[in-house]
């Protein structure tokens, strides 16, 4: 995942190379022979954290501030120094961390985009550090959605200037800052250098009294759908050609599925086209709360059946829906360990909660009778900005 994805788009967390997604295995056959359930029992989620440095330091100075990133679950942890990305601790493996800087010039940088991916879904105590900035400490809940944690320095969250690391820049701050404007030893300035310029001066002092008995907490957004609850595929219509259709909501899925409209009597398929589409059926939510997504991405692979155009029917929990075209213009291409994919991009306008989503593809890639797919994500909040 490169960093300006992950900044400009969730991450579309792409805050991008690899967003995840999540659902899936094991399909059990209901009453009606035309629905399979989808029961998501190998589930996974994903943490991303966005840094923003919003008072100028240099990179130096910021990775000689010892910023650490602490992930625990039940009794086993895993600690990440962002500087270097060394983890210790057994909950994460290296796969699993992904730490992108961002340096916006030779004397400011500009944030850290970490991802964690491939978590088993439950409780976890999520705690973040830095020499000089107030800690953070938030449990998070990865039932039903994966998060994206943003936090800045200049807003009383990871502000700052907490030079006794109680937890706030106060005035005890402001007057040790104070007693040390012009300091040149050398533990001084490693502790109220704070822009990294090697002085301590007004500049470094104005950071503290900009922060001063500012607190907040940290913003914790929702973003993409895990799939713990049942999602019916109503398969009446359509074939799969190739795969399996629970690895299309298979975490980090690189496999590809080809579904086709039923066989016809001859036993061939015509070419897709608006006359003759392919349509998947995906039930979310039988309740009357739906589920609330604003943006749903399809992964198709760039080959023959590759999607290039169709309609989302999606069905709202009050009873309305919506019919939004979509087509590879508003495609993202993104490299993937095995291919080249397209990730198609079908925006809801806002956030609503959906009960169903019929995806009807009309275009396909070459002259056949079949779409590929790899993934579908539903996300709740989409193209999170570092800055928001």
């Amino acid at each position: 995942m490169n960093s300006k994805q992950f900044i400009s788009g969730v991450l579309s967390l792409a805050i991008t190379g690899n967003i995840c997604t999540y659902s899936i295995a094991n399909a059990y056959a209901t009453n009606s022979q035309d629905t399979q359930i989808v029961k998501s029992t190998s589930a996974k989620g994903e943490i991303a954290l966005t840094i923003n440095f919003a008072l100028p330091q240099t990179k130096a100075e910021v990775e000689n501030r010892n910023i650490e990133l602490t992930l625990t679950k039940g009794s086993i942890s895993s600690k990440i120094t962002l500087s270097n990305n060394t983890i210790t601790g057994s909950l994460l493996s290296s796969a699993q961390v992904s730490v992108s800087p961002l340096q916006i010039s030779d004397n400011q940088f500009g944030s850290y985009n970490v991802i964690l991916s491939g978590l088993e879904l439950g409780e976890y105590g999520f705690t973040l550090t830095g020499d000089g900035y107030t800690n953070i400490s938030e449990t998070i809940d990865l039932t039903d959605y994966s998060k994206h944690i943003i936090v800045s320095t200049d807003d009383g969250v990871f502000a700052l200037g907490d030079f006794d690391n109680n937890g706030i820049v106060d005035l005890e701050d402001q007057k040790m800052i104070q007693y040390a404007l012009g300091s040149q030893k050398e533990a001084d300035i490693a502790k109220f250098d704070l822009d990294g310029d090697n002085k301590i001066d007004i500049t470094d002092l104005s950071y503290v009294n900009k922060n001063k008995n500012l607190t907040a907490n940290a913003t914790i957004k929702d973003t993409n759908f895990i799939a713990i609850a049942d999602v019916k595929v109503e398969t009446d219509n359509i074939q799969v050609v190739e795969g399996d259709i629970n690895d299309i909501f298979t975490y980090n899925n690189e496999t590809t599925v080809k579904i086709s409209s039923n066989q016809s009597e001859s036993g061939e398929n015509s070419p897709v086209s608006e006359e003759k589409p392919v349509e998947l059926p995906l039930t979310l939510s039988e309740t009357n709360e739906g589920i609330e997504l604003s943006e749903i991405k399809i992964t198709s692979p760039v080959a023959e059946g590759a999607i290039q155009a169709g309609i989302a029917k999606v069905e709202l929990a009050d009873g309305t829906t919506q019919d939004i075209p979509f087509s590879q213009a508003a495609t993202d291409a993104r490299m993937t360990r095995a291919s080249v994919d397209n990730i198609i991009t079908i925006n809801l306008g806002q956030k609503v909660a959906v009960k169903k989503v019929t995806i009807t593809v009309t275009k396909v890639e070459g002259d056949v009778g079949y779409a590929t797919v790899s993934q579908v994500e539903f996300l709740k909040d989409v193209n999170v900005n570092a800055e928001d």
